[in-house]
């Protein structure tokens, strides 16, 4: 088991000349994962801690007015505790299983996952035929992706899956995208889980962002697969799940809104977390 301080630093600053009214600030504080346990130790100022869709808790900061010129910094301390999983497969599941009405929308095509693209539907097509069980096509699915797709350290830019499948790189978000596509065309709903992913090298712990996916498998749920890693129906300690999303393709760590008609020159500092701490490493 790994414990972890998460500490969230987010900087507003109100450059122009009118006051900023009816700000909220919202923020991706961590999801509800079987591997992970997480608490909320900090919140200043005082924020309303709210769990909302997919399994996401976020963190709701409202302020009436932010005076021109000034600037609110919002710290969140975060206290979680991961661990490693393995996820029991089931023996024998059909390939064609009926979706339930709130899991299909984890079955459409969207941007990142482009189920319509004639690579990503023709090669779903054939990994479905050479499948015998639902099993066997996440299995296939994970090792079609690892084949066809070489890992890159960090791409510019987000392809997508079909973009993905044509150049045959990318990084993690690219092997979760091509994954989540391939199974969507199959009508195995999936969805996205972005997080960090925590490095030990030579006695220390470093992080990095991490994207990596989750399929629903009856009669178990939802399930995490990391195809960047090879992580097969199982996750580690290094994983920290920050927020999920299915019903999007996309969705950001932080959202910032205000109710003034004119526009403002508001500033957020570019990255929200300010220190990661090793509690207790595993043995």
């Amino acid at each position: 088991m790994l414990r972890i301080i998460l500490d969230l630093e987010n900087i507003i600053t109100n450059c122009g000349a009118r006051d900023i009214k009816k700000l909220l600030l919202r923020i991706s504080l961590y999801a509800v994962d079987e591997h992970q346990d997480a608490i909320v130790l900090l919140h200043q100022p005082k924020m309303k801690i709210k769990k909302m869709g997919e399994d996401n808790f976020y963190g709701l900061l409202k302020i009436k007015t932010l005076k021109s010129p000034s600037k609110l910094v919002s710290v969140v301390r975060l206290g979680l505790e991961t661990l490693n999983l393995m996820f029991p497969m089931p023996k024998s599941i059909s390939k064609t299983v009926k979706i339930s009405h709130h899991l299909r929308e984890y079955i459409k095509g969207r941007e990142y996952w482009e189920t319509w693209d004639p690579n990503i539907s023709q090669t779903a097509k054939e990994i479905f035929e050479s499948s015998k069980n639902y099993v066997d096509v996440l299995k296939n699915t994970f090792n079609f992706v690892l084949e066809r797709l070489k890992l890159r350290n960090k791409m510019k830019e987000r392809l997508g899956a079909a973009e993905a499948f044509r150049r045959r790189e990318g990084d993690c978000d690219e092997f979760s995208d091509l994954f989540i596509a391939l199974l969507r065309a199959n009508n195995i709903p999936s969805r996205r889980v972005v997080g960090l992913f925590i490095v030990p090298k030579n006695g220390e712990f470093f992080w990095e962002y991490h994207a990596w996916c989750e399929a629903w498998v009856p009669p178990v749920g939802w399930i995490p697969f990391d195809p960047a890693l090879g992580f097969f129906a199982s996750i580690s300690w290094r994983h920290v799940s920050r927020v999920k999303m299915g019903l999007v393709p996309d969705r950001p760590m932080r959202i910032i809104k205000w109710s003034s008609k004119e526009e403002n020159n508001i500033k957020l500092n570019e990255n929200d977390i300010k220190n990661v701490e090793i509690i207790r490493s595993p043995k």
